[in-house]
């Protein structure tokens, strides 16, 4: 019996929401190429059902969150109400977005209050205008499953709200126990916060200000040791920028020299190679490949058979039969690993350098679950 695979209520709703993101910021011109590829990339769970569910006659709970009134950003919200409710009409769904709107004035106590009423509403997606109203609602609802679509972020991949696991660092956005640190904050279990250094407590100007800002609110200072500052007193804030300006500088300024080091060793030749998940090689005394005779010989075999028209399952069969030893020691193959040293250009005596993954951008209608 054939299994139908019926899209969920978050996927449908998320992939909706990010089309009317991808709308809007068609007709407004705000944002970015990193802005539009990120609300695409949240459509690839819709996109990939074959057969959806009808939603029809639900309801969906849109919390949209503005950052500060700005002619652009107002825009950007009216164009994404107005395309929920073309959707909405489509579908035959209520995008509910009228009750769980809120502007944040550009101040990041509100933009922490409106998170937090937005998760206790259960609203079932957010859609956050502008950089620092994502990182607060990511941070928001970091502990649920509540999906975020951003908008008017210009470097998501520099922010850390995009792209690859790695953290960057300029961004609070990934830097977990700092978060938890701050919500343990709001929670009142910590009185006072000891930093080495400004550069140590965070490395943007404005995540330090903001949360400075906040913690003195809330009435816990934070004694940065290097410069003697204490945040608790409102004139502090001058010292607390200058000295922010420049570890963000000396961040971005050491990231760049790595970028430009990496860069000279790969056109010098220079190749670091993760020898421990290749199979068929390991490294030569002169820090070159060198070829593992045993391994080689399970690596010819793969590609031979596969050549030879064999599917990936019957050769995952016959290498587990044979006693045959992945990169790992282990006789327990995989379709992903048999894939993996199929498309590795390794192989084949080349090395590609500087990979990255391809957002491919799609229309609205590819957004939209199948009716």
């Amino acid at each position: 019996m054939k299994t139908m695979n019926m899209i969920s209520r978050r996927s449908f709703l998320k992939a909706a929401t990010a089309a009317a993101v991808v709308s809007a910021l068609g007709l407004t011109g705000c944002g970015s190429s990193g802005s539009s590829a990120a609300a695409s990339s949240t459509a690839s769970s819709a996109a990939g059902s074959a057969a959806a569910a009808s939603e029809a006659g639900q309801t969906f709970k849109v919390g949209i969150v503005n950052y500060v009134d700005h002619a652009s950003l107002n825009q950007i919200v009216a164009s994404v109400e107005s395309r929920l409710d073309e959707v909405g009409a489509e579908k035959g769904v209520t995008f509910d977005y009228a009750d769980y709107y809120a502007n944040a004035q550009a101040d990041q106590s509100n933009l922490n209050q409106i998170g937090a009423d937005l998760v206790a509403d259960q609203v079932d997606v957010i859609v956050a205008v502008a950089t620092p109203t994502a990182a607060t609602m990511l941070a928001a609802v970091e502990d649920t499953d509540i999906p975020v679509v951003y908008s008017a972020v210009t470097d998501p991949v520099s922010a850390g709200f995009d792209g690859e696991e790695g953290i960057t660092g300029t961004s609070t956005c990934k830097r977990k126990e700092f978060l938890r640190m701050i919500r343990q904050c709001r929670q009142g279990k910590i009185d006072m916060i000891l930093a080495k250094s400004v550069s140590r407590f965070a490395r943007n100007t404005v995540d330090t200000l903001n949360f400075t800002r906040e913690l003195r609110s809330l009435g816990i200072p934070v004694i940065f040791e290097e410069q003697n500052i204490n945040s608790i007193y409102p004139e502090s804030e001058f010292l607390i920028t200058l000295h922010g300006a420049f570890a963000q500088a000396e961040s971005e300024s050491t990231s760049s020299r790595v970028r430009w080091g990496k860069r000279q060793a790969m056109k010098s030749g220079h190749v670091a190679m993760q020898y421990k998940q290749l199979l068929g090689y390991e490294k030569g005394p002169d820090g070159k490949p060198r070829i593992v005779p045993e391994q080689a010989e399970t690596v010819r075999f793969i590609y031979q058979r596969y050549l030879a028209g064999d599917t990936l399952r019957a050769i995952k069969s016959k290498l587990e039969a044979q006693g045959a030893l992945n990169a790992i020691g282990k006789q327990e193959w995989t379709i992903k690993n048999l894939l993996s040293i199929l498309s590795n250009e390794k192989y084949c005596g080349d090395a590609l350098l500087q990979k990255r993954k391809k957002l491919i951008s799609l229309s609205i209608q590819d957004l939209l679950p199948k009716t």
